[in-house]
């Protein structure tokens, strides 16, 4: 792959997506739909961390970039918990007009919380998304920098950091399952194969996200077990991260930090 388009790619994933393509010398074009990307008040400070990388080229259009592309990366991971989980669909309609453009490789990024039996967005999308040439990899609950403040780990922090007492668990997030952003790109990138199949990344250990509750002190009780949609053609990989949780949440912290006293 010399080559990658990523639909958000200042989105959470998106962006620590783009810095481990953009370190393997490959050369990435992110896309901006809707203004999601520039409405986060990180953008600013995501764009100085890429720098003006020569590999990496904005643009705010399906442009003909894409015909070119052999792999193209769609963000959708952290809508659902932004409080519109509908705007996944919007992202699952963009989809028609990207086949259009490009006979790439289209890979798009979900929550595992889509999966959930009865679940309406999950049901939308199945309905919408009829076309087999899309590998969906579906994931748990991803910590680490940028790690949205809809999430609990980082909204715990940063009340925790800024002298506030006041916080909540997110109930619409996968809390059994917790892993390092790094891993879960890590896991991404080598997916990236010929393969449509439909995969659900999890932790190698169970209660992974309990775990990492527990060392931030946040009291809150074990596992959702929530039952996801079984669909025959779903594979699960599960993965061994290359940090302790405590090493990933203290990099998290970190971040946040910073980003506090730069503010």
């Amino acid at each position: 792959m010399d080559k990658a388009v990523i639909i958000r790619p200042f989105g959470f994933l998106g962006f620590h997506l783009c810095m481990k393509l953009l370190d393997e010398g490959i050369e990435v074009v992110g896309i901006h739909i809707g203004g999601s990307s520039h409405s986060s008040s990180s953008f600013e400070e995501k764009r100085m961390e890429i720098g003006r990388n020569a590999n990496f080229i904005e643009t705010d259009y399906l442009s003909e970039e894409l015909e070119h592309t052999s792999v193209i990366f769609i963000d959708a991971y952290d809508l659902y918990f932004r409080g519109n989980k509908q705007e996944i669909l919007i992202y699952t309609n963009i989809i028609k007009s990207i086949q259009k453009k490009t006979t790439g490789k289209i890979i798009f990024l979900l929550p595992n919380q889509i999966l959930l039996e009865n679940n309406e967005v999950h049901n939308k999308h199945r309905h919408m998304l009829t076309t087999n040439s899309i590998q969906e990899i579906y994931l748990p609950t991803v910590f680490g920098p940028w790690q949205p403040e809809e999430f609990t780990f980082q909204h715990f922090l940063v009340s925790k950091l800024k002298g506030n007492s006041e916080w909540t668990v997110n109930k619409t997030e996968d809390t059994e399952d917790a892993i390092f952003v790094r891993d879960v790109v890590e896991a991404i990138f080598e997916l990236i194969t010929n393969s449509d199949e439909k995969i659900v990344i999890k932790h190698q250990e169970k209660n992974s996200w309990y775990e990492c509750a527990q060392y931030l002190k946040i009291p809150t009780n074990q596992g959702n077990n929530k039952k996801l949609v079984s669909e025959g053609n779903i594979k699960i990989k599960r993965i061994q991260p290359g940090i302790t949780a405590e090493e990933g949440l203290e990099e998290q912290k970190r971040q946040i930090k910073h980003l506090i006293e730069e503010r």
